[in-house]
């Protein structure tokens, strides 16, 4: 079921290997999936991701709380019975020449702003949505260039692009072709997807797969939606809702 890695066999094995999440994200792209259940998962993320941004997110920072959000996102899904992992890795942000913006990355390998800052991106995958993402937009972007990102970016009809050194970080960041030489076997399954919008196109580039660490709805305890918990901003704005 959605979320056993919350088990404490599962627990016990990753304590040995770190790479069984791994196998846990790969279980889940390669599932057998019905068209019923397909239909049933495009609605159903379009829909809580709307709830989340517009209930959820009004009037909050949540510049760098990609992760944390991220996570909140997966807990709701499971509790809807819904196959899917956070992926953290790197992003590319790539704007019309028309429009004036340079390029911008959001690099996983990268030197943190202060000790302890969180690098990279992170975005849920919830097949068949290759990418769910509503913290994109919300992060520190000068006033063109969020105006040109959708607040809710899904990834429905994947558009599979090959993996780039560039993408993992700055070019004078050590080390970075060694380690994406490591990474290639992993990037035959978890694999780079494109966003097209208009005026820009957005680059995912997955590294790893990543849970939150208490289990459930009631283990998110970082995040507030609406000055409600998660578990209770489920309750009161999702459960018993239906599908558009």
């Amino acid at each position: 079921m959605p979320g056993c890695y919350d088990h404490p066999d599962f627990t016990a094995l990753e304590r040995e290997d770190p790479d069984v999440l791994l196998e846990y994200g790969r279980y889940v792209l390669s599932r057998p999936l019905d068209e019923v259940e397909a239909t049933r998962v495009r609605a159903r993320v379009g829909q809580i991701a709307d709830v989340f941004v517009r209930s959820g997110l009004q009037n909050q920072d949540i510049n760098g709380r990609c992760v944390d959000l991220a996570g909140a996102f997966l807990r709701v899904l499971e509790a809807e019975r819904i196959w899917c992992f956070t992926a953290h890795g790197s992003a590319k942000f790539t704007f019309e020449t028309s429009t004036g913006c340079e390029s911008q990355y959001l690099w996983l390998h990268d030197w943190p702003d202060f000790p302890g800052a969180f690098v990279g991106h992170a975005w849920v995958v919830a097949p068949p949505v290759m990418v769910m993402d509503f913290t994109a937009k919300f992060q520190r972007w000068s006033n063109e260039k969020a105006a040109l990102i959708p607040e809710v970016i899904l990834v429905q009809e994947p558009q599979y692009v090959q993996p780039t050194v560039e993408l993992m970080g700055p070019s004078s960041f050590p080390n970075l072709k060694l380690l994406a030489s490591q990474l290639v076997p992993r990037w035959k399954w978890l694999r780079p997807v494109e966003f097209n919008a208009p005026s820009l196109r957005i680059t995912y580039q997955p590294e790893s797969v990543t849970v939150p660490d208490l289990p459930g709805l009631e283990g998110i305890q970082n995040i507030k939606l609406a000055g409600l918990t998660v578990k209770e901003f489920f309750e009161q704005k999702i459960a018993g809702t239906k599908p558009k």
